[in-house]
């Protein structure tokens, strides 16, 4: 895991200059690869969810530790790693939820995803665990 403190954001979500930049914290943690579990080590297999679960933990912990109050968040090794989304939403909504570790922690809690498949599979996954308007 790695926290990089005051990073300078300088251009909006559209890719435009902004005309002031601002400081952001960014924790960077890879997500377990599924994918190269289940062709190269399937004993592992079983591993996948609770390795997954423990490692948005340590980020939700260490956020929490730099009194971080917003958190973006991606939805943990989906695409190339091929974790399974519903797994992963659980994770986070286990560790957000009123009776999870981290329940108050934050003010604010966002998922940045891109799903581009036609089922939307891993936006429906998150969207179940996380009702719309829901606060965590």
């Amino acid at each position: 895991m790695i926290y990089s403190p005051g990073c300078p954001v300088f251009r909006s979500d559209d890719g435009a200059l902004l005309e002031e930049a601002f400081l952001v914290e960014f924790v960077t943690s890879p997500a377990p690869n599924a994918g190269a579990i289940h062709r190269n080590s399937p004993s592992f297999i079983g591993m996948i969810e609770p390795v997954l679960r423990e490692r948005v933990s340590k980020v939700m912990g260490l956020a929490a530790h730099h009194r971080c109050d917003v958190m973006v968040l991606g939805a943990s090794g989906y695409g190339v790693f091929r974790n399974d989304p519903p797994a992963a939403a659980g994770a986070f909504r286990e560790l957000l939820a009123p009776e999870g570790p981290f329940w108050g922690r934050f003010r604010k809690a966002l998922f940045s995803m891109l799903d581009t498949s036609e089922s939307l599979r891993t936006y429906n996954a998150f969207r179940e665990h996380f009702a719309a308007g829901e606060a965590v």
